[in-house]
């Protein structure tokens, strides 16, 4: 079903991703998706859904922490590269409002994605979810962002976890 959204699986930021309303610029999205990767994903776009991140540390063999996440605040609007890093970045929040069942729900869903992907270290998992509450998983980040803008450092301050502590964290794991 429509809108779909063509991703190159291996690029980040947005970069090469193609919202596709119509049938008729299909083949373009794939198109441009192939000048960023050899592997594109082809996903149903979440119609006016919440964009929230979790930042998800920990291994196989102990905890795997996941903190509340925090949320892009999008109006359900695709982000692309500009509206990410632009001069008018989408804002965030560290304190999404959310039911508690539904928070746990979704904390629930980026350990078990975590888990089922192999992951150790850090990951973002990222979802949107929708307006009947419901989750849909729709990236994973290995290599989150940890520059100033980025989500994944945020949370783990919110959490009283500095930059250093959090480094020191992943170098045991």
């Amino acid at each position: 079903q429509y809108p779909l959204f063509v991703k190159p699986v291996h690029v980040g930021s947005s970069i090469g991703i193609s919202k596709v309303i119509e049938r008729k610029d299909l083949s373009k999205a794939i198109n441009l998706g192939f000048r960023f990767d050899m592997t594109l994903m082809v996903e149903q776009g979440v119609e006016n859904a919440r964009e929230l991140e979790f930042a998800v540390i920990g291994n196989q063999h102990g905890e795997i922490s996941v903190p509340g996440p925090g949320e892009k605040l999008t109006d359900g609007a695709f982000v692309d590269y500009e509206k990410k890093y632009g001069k008018n970045a989408v804002k965030t929040t560290l304190q999404p409002d959310l039911d508690l069942v539904i928070l746990r729900r979704g904390q629930e869903l980026a350990e078990l994605a975590y888990i089922s992907a192999g992951n150790s270290g850090m990951t973002r998992v990222d979802f949107l979810l929708d307006s009947e509450q419901n989750w849909w998983f729709f990236e994973m980040n290995p290599i989150p962002g940890l520059q100033p803008l980025s989500l994944f450092p945020k949370i783990w301050a919110r959490e009283n976890i500095s930059a250093e502590k959090l480094i020191d964290r992943l170098i045991i794991l």
